[in-house]
């Protein structure tokens, strides 16, 4: 089992840029609900495999060839 079989996408957008009127149809209250809820998710999901946060949505950890790899999981918020 990959890591990618843990997850599953949600939703029907195609590209990357959503247009103003699907920005429009956002509640930003529940994205903000359901962003909180997967990042804890997350959180634990990276600790398992050695991850530290590192000022609140970083997370690094040092690998097996003494490497640092980072994380930083960045939200994009919309101003309509």
């Amino acid at each position: 089992m990959s890591i990618f079989d843990k997850f599953k996408l949600k939703g029907n957008v195609t590209t990357a840029i959503r247009s103003d009127e699907d920005i429009k149809c956002i509640d930003k209250s529940q994205a903000e609900i359901v962003f909180k809820t997967q990042k804890k998710r997350l959180d634990e999901f990276l600790k398992t495999y050695g991850f530290i946060k590192y000022k609140g949505r970083v997370y690094v950890r040092w690998n097996k060839i003494d490497v640092l790899e980072y994380i930083d999981v960045q939200k994009r918020k919309v101003w309509l």
